[in-house]
């Protein structure tokens, strides 16, 4: 869920939101939800439907939280570079295999190695390519708060909104 930092510190009402997004696109079961410690307490989440048990965790001790960890900060590095629009880049040489040297975006880098496993829309945008090769990932894999600028939403549907899964070098 992309969030703006001023908002993390009422998160309830995001946090049911994600919810019922996740319920409708792609959950028949009640949610299991594990949430790292200090996000949201257990009174702001008790009434919260659609969800069959909330822990309450140390990412430390749970693997699948430090994996959601990561997730959300390769793709903030992807987010931040999209706002501020002076991307770190890397050079590509002769080493891996690239005459002449070519650049890439670190955060595009890093968040392509992502992108097989972003929950999406199951069918294909369209018939041909490159469209056949992309799914979207808005109420899916991507929950954009209500509360995010203009700007933010514009920028992370941007970058997020849909996944291409066809060849990128």
């Amino acid at each position: 869920m992309v969030l703006s930092n001023t908002a993390r510190l009422n998160i309830k009402d995001d946090f049911s939101y994600l919810v019922t997004g996740l319920s409708k696109s792609i959950l028949d079961d009640p949610l299991k939800i594990y949430i790292d410690e200090g996000i949201i307490s257990n009174n702001e989440i008790r009434n919260v439907s659609k969800v069959d048990s909330i822990n309450i965790c140390r990412s430390h001790e749970v693997n699948g939280i430090q994996l959601a960890d990561l997730v959300a900060a390769l793709c903030g590095v992807r987010l931040r570079e999209e706002i501020s629009e002076y991307p770190k880049m890397l050079t590509y040489g002769n080493e891996s295999g690239f005459d002449p040297p070519i650049e890439a975006e670190l955060g595009y880098e890093l968040w392509a190695s992502l992108r097989y496993s972003m929950l999406k829309h199951p069918e294909p945008k369209g018939d041909e390519m490159p469209d056949m090769a992309s799914f979207e990932t808005e109420g899916y894999g991507l929950f954009v708060s209500p509360c995010c600028s203009d700007e933010l939403s514009r920028k992370a549907r941007k970058l997020f909104g849909e996944v291409y899964l066809g060849c990128i070098h």
